[in-house]
C-alpha cells in the first residue's frame, strides 16, 4: 500500500484569531520545542508515507521557515518528499473557503501522484493525557 499525505495547516485559524494573527495554526509552538504541524508530519512519516503536501492559506512564512526542506522528517527527497501547496482553490484564483475547495485546488498535485491512497490530516490530531501523573 502506498499513500500520499495532505496536511491542512490552518483549518482552525478563525477559531483563535489572537493566536493566528501573525502565523498559521500549524506553526504555533507546542511544549516549547515543537510546532503543531510536527505531530502530523511525524505520524505520517512513521506510518510509511514518503510524500506529504502541506496546504497553506495565509500567514505561512513561519511555517515555511520551520519546515525548510523537510529534512527533519526525512522528507527531503528527489521524488516525493515535502511539498508546499499554494492557497488558491477556486476558479477565480482566490483563497479557498473550506476543505473541499482546498482539495479541489490541489487536484493537479494529486493527479500526478502514483500512490493508491490520499490521507488528509489536520495538525489537531494530538493525544493529550487526561490525567497527569507525578
Amino acid at each position: 500500500m502506498s499513500a500520499v499525505g495532505v496536511v491542512f495547516s490552518n483549518i482552525h485559524d478563525e477559531n483563535v484569531p489572537e493566536l493566528s494573527r501573525q502565523r498559521t495554526m500549524g506553526s504555533l509552538p507546542y511544549g516549547g520545542r515543537y510546532r503543531l504541524i510536527d505531530f502530523a508530519l511525524s505520524n505520517l512519516v512513521n506510518s510509511g508515507v514518503t510524500t506529504v503536501g502541506i496546504i497553506t492559506k495565509n500567514n505561512y512564512q513561519s511555517l515555511m521557515d520551520h519546515l525548510g526542506s523537510g529534512k527533519d522528517w526525512d522528507l527531503a527527497r528527489k521524488t516525493g518528499g515535502l511539498v508546499l501547496l499554494p492557497p488558491f482553490g477556486n476558479e477565480n484564483g482566490g483563497l479557498y473557503k473550506n476543505r473541499l475547495e482546498a482539495l479541489k485546488g490541489i487536484t493537479g498535485f494529486l493527479s500526478r501522484r502514483n500512490e493508491d491512497y490520499v490521507i488528509p490530516v489536520s495538525y489537531t490530531h494530538l493525544t493529550l493525557p487526561t490525567k497527569l501523573e507525578v
